[in-house]
């Protein structure tokens, strides 16, 4: 069985533990920390109360109305590919890992770059200056990264990803 994991900050994980305090150890056995991420082996849950187990199926995955429509989006264009077509997938800047969560329950193979270590990516570099050869990956998918990169490198940058 693969691994069951889910990606939140560690803000927000060391608040679950202080909500739950009777739970601390064994929640410290669930988690690994990467930087300024928790991540959750999510399929390692038994024993904590239904209750924080409930809570943490929410919390790691996002689910409310906010965000659940845009992952939803994301991961139906993705599954509705042909998969003989669709076998890896390049993740440009992964933010908390929400994605990888989501795709790890499916059969692709997922590289993530970030400029950001703490991130834990497999490779760490920007999209301009990237080892990343020509058509090494059946997909490219950057979710809410474009914004964040300056306007003049657009153009650039959309060519590199292409």
């Amino acid at each position: 069985m693969a691994k069951l994991k889910a990606n939140m900050t560690r803000d927000v994980f060391c608040r679950l533990k202080e909500k739950y305090p009777d739970n601390r150890t064994r929640l410290d056995e669930i988690v690994e920390y990467a930087g300024p991420k928790a991540i959750i082996y999510m399929d390692r849950l038994d024993g904590l109360p239904v209750r924080l187990t409930d809570e943490l199926w929410r919390v790691a995955l996002r689910i409310n109305k906010k965000n659940f429509s845009s992952y939803y989006i994301q991961l139906r264009e993705i599954l509705g590919l042909p998969k003989s077509k669709v076998e890896s997938i390049l993740e440009i800047g992964p933010g908390e890992g929400i994605f990888e969560s989501l795709l790890i329950n499916f059969p692709y193979r997922l590289t993530i770059i970030d400029v950001d270590p703490d991130n834990s990516p497999d490779i760490v570099c920007d999209i301009l200056n990237n080892p990343i050869k020509d058509n090494a990956f059946d997909m490219v998918v950057c979710f809410q990264v474009l914004e964040h990169l300056p306007y003049n490198y657009f153009g650039q940058i959309m060519k590199s990803l292409s």
